[in-house]
């Protein structure tokens, strides 16, 4: 009995064995890919990344694909968590990426970048030190610190902050004012809301606070709920901007908290000025729910500087619309862009940053990448996902290659 059972043992091993050479043979046996540039200035995809997957019926492996190459799940065990959580991985601007390996002294224990205002000159990071009773509605201490790139200075000190310390969701600096939004998202608390802390960075004191929007709440069958659009630019400016969302929805099914199904009942999106701490009401048009215009019909948004831009996109099309924040100027519909302007069968994904937008475009054999500037229209790059080897052409087969997503990275 003991032979049977070492006999069943090594069967079992050298079975487990074979199982994960040839598991690993095949993932290292996959074709790396990477973008290439056909048209215009290849720095234009240093910030792009495509995802998807690679293999035939049986069998396929996520992948994702930038200008530097490819790198697949199994290669890697993390990949799949950072696809999957996109939002927090492609979230972190370049700028942010890049100081945080500059200069580690500085940056250690701060890695949420919405937490962090950085530029040529100057990487200041919020935080919390500590809460004040059970509930969180005392308010708390906030931690600031101030690096002066130039100067290589650094300084940090508290602020006594009388708010709800909810999530810290962006910071922004506008001369000696230091902006620092919180948004509750859920919260239930009576003080739960969204506010602008202003703190005077020359006095290192809390100035004022100025409510953006009330909490999210549920009344019944009633769910308000309120969010904010940050700034994709993150320049020093005169006059910032960030996006108020105020929506009310009536619960048809489910309830909150899990899935369900609502009815929009109304919405208002405004404009709100750090620099005056007023709001104002953009145009209707721009709303989420005035995008879902047909059901083929996909949207995406982005606010750069005092520039609000809307695309409304589907297989066939993709069309933008942007509204000037600070001159009021509304070009509605102004720009269309079809998949066979570039050569294409079909838009596979589209993305707005940097004040333009990014298409994956998909052929009969290998995608292509398009970047088209926004403010003047014009083409800045045409891309194509290539064989980094290409004699693996010769036993691979492109079309295996599915990719359905394009991102980019704040710079």
């Amino acid at each position: 009995m003991k032979r049977y059972w070492m006999t069943l043992l090594f069967s079992l091993l050298a079975i487990g064995g074979i199982s994960v050479y040839y598991s690993m043979g095949s993932v290292d046996h996959l074709p790396d890919f990477k973008l290439e540039a056909l048209e215009g200035d290849p720095d234009e995809l240093g910030a792009v990344s495509l995802t998807g997957t690679y293999g035939g019926r049986m069998k396929s492996e996520v992948v994702e694909v930038t200008a530097a190459g490819s790198r697949y799940q199994d290669r890697n065990t993390n990949v799949r968590n950072q696809l999957l959580g996109r939002d927090k991985w492609f979230s972190r601007s370049m700028m942010f990426d890049s100081f945080i390996g500059e200069r580690r002294n500085v940056t250690r224990g701060k890695k949420y970048d919405l937490q962090a205002y950085i530029n040529e000159d100057w990487f200041i990071y919020a935080k919390w030190a500590d809460f004040r009773g059970d509930s969180s509605d005392q308010g708390g201490t906030m931690q600031i610190t101030v690096y002066d790139r130039k100067a290589d200075k650094e300084r940090q000190f508290e602020v006594d902050v009388r708010v709800f310390p909810g999530a810290i969701a962006d910071v922004q600096k506008l001369g000696n004012e230091l902006h620092v939004v919180i948004n509750n998202y859920l919260s239930y608390y009576p003080s739960a809301a969204i506010y602008d802390l202003v703190i005077d960075l020359s006095s290192e004191k809390w100035d004022r606070t100025d409510k953006l929007a009330g909490k999210n709440e549920l009344s019944g069958k009633i769910f308000t709920r309120n969010s904010i659009y940050l700034n994709e630019d993150l320049s020093e400016s005169s006059s910032a901007f960030m996006l108020v969302n105020e929506a009310k929805e009536s619960i048809i099914s489910g309830s909150i908290g899990s899935s369900f199904e609502s009815e929009r009942l109304s919405e208002h999106l405004y404009a709100y000025s750090l620099l005056t701490g007023k709001k104002e009401e953009i145009p209707v048009f721009y709303t989420l729910s005035k995008s879902f215009d047909s059901e083929d019909n996909r949207f995406k948004t982005s606010l750069y500087g005092d520039t609000y831009s809307l695309v409304k996109y589907s297989v066939q099309s993709a069309v933008v619309s942007q509204y000037n924040l600070s001159t009021k100027e509304d070009r509605r519909e102004y720009l269309k862009l079809t998949p066979e302007q570039f050569g294409a069968v079909k838009i596979g994904d589209a993305v707005l940053g940097n004040n333009k937008i990014y298409l994956l475009l998909l052929t009969k054999s290998a995608p292509l990448v398009a970047v088209v500037d926004l403010q003047d229209t014009t083409i800045l790059y045409l891309g194509q996902v290539a064989y980094v080897n290409p004699e693996v052409a010769e036993t691979e087969k492109i079309e295996y290659l599915r990719l359905g997503n394009i991102y980019v990275k704040r710079q």
